[in-house]
């Protein structure tokens, strides 16, 4: 898979990229986002269009990291649901609904990135199984139910890359719970920067590996002993 990242400055060809995507009655004006391109190997949305908000609002995952993430996950993502926090553009989840994904919840505080997702959701076409939270990650993740109908078979998160990002860890492993949310066979998945120090316990998780990739990193997090614990590559 080929993921390009396209920075359009020139408001012209700006129009230009705009006029290939489906959306044409967005509220968001030109000046306010970005281009990004996410291009899928197979399936019916290859080569197709995302937006995203200005890099100062969120920080998109690379296109190495994306396909890392799913090389990683292989033959989970078919028929899975996904929660994808700290969601930018929602470039994540919607490439896990490409690549075959039941369905996906979509956690993001920014406004600007919210808009972007809803945009993104209605031009792919995946309205009825998408869902947008639009609040805070720690806010979505204390106040929801369980979710007995379809607990969350992948969780990815993405918090801010900072000086606080040790402390932003522990806290999300403490929050995502297990208590129907979560699927018992559920892998918790974090992006962050490759010099951070991640926590090896929290909550109902155990770190299981640490991918590398330049500045950036993936670290897989598995349910403690006596929940079904899934192999990784």
């Amino acid at each position: 898979m080929t993921n390009v990242e396209v920075r359009v400055s020139n408001k012209r060809y700006r129009r230009a990229f705009y006029s290939t995507f489906d959306n044409r009655h967005s509220t968001l004006p030109y000046d306010k986002v970005t281009i990004m391109s996410l291009r899928i190997g197979a399936g019916n949305q290859k080569g197709r269009m995302l937006r995203a908000p200005k890099q100062a609002a969120t920080r998109p995952t690379s296109g190495r990291v994306r396909a890392a993430l799913f090389n990683i996950l292989g033959d989970r993502v078919p028929g899975s649901s996904w929660l994808d926090l700290y969601a930018g553009s929602g470039i994540i989840g919607l490439e896990a609904l490409c690549r075959g994904a039941a369905r996906a919840t979509f956690v993001e505080a920014h406004p600007e990135a919210c808009r972007c997702i809803t945009d993104n959701i209605t031009a792919l076409g995946y309205d009825e199984q998408a869902e947008l939270r639009c609040e805070p990650v720690h806010r979505f993740l204390k106040s929801s139910q369980p979710a007995a109908e379809r607990p969350f078979d992948v969780v990815f998160a993405d918090p801010p890359y900072d000086d606080r990002e040790r402390r932003t860890l522990e806290q999300l492993l403490l929050l995502c719970r297990r208590d129907g949310m979560m699927a018992p066979h559920a892998w918790l998945i974090v992006e962050h920067a490759s010099a951070a120090a991640t926590p090896s316990e929290g909550g109902e998780w155990r770190r299981a590996r640490t991918y590398v990739y330049g500045d950036s990193a993936l670290t897989v997090y598995h349910p403690l002993p006596g929940r079904a614990q899934p192999s990784l590559p």
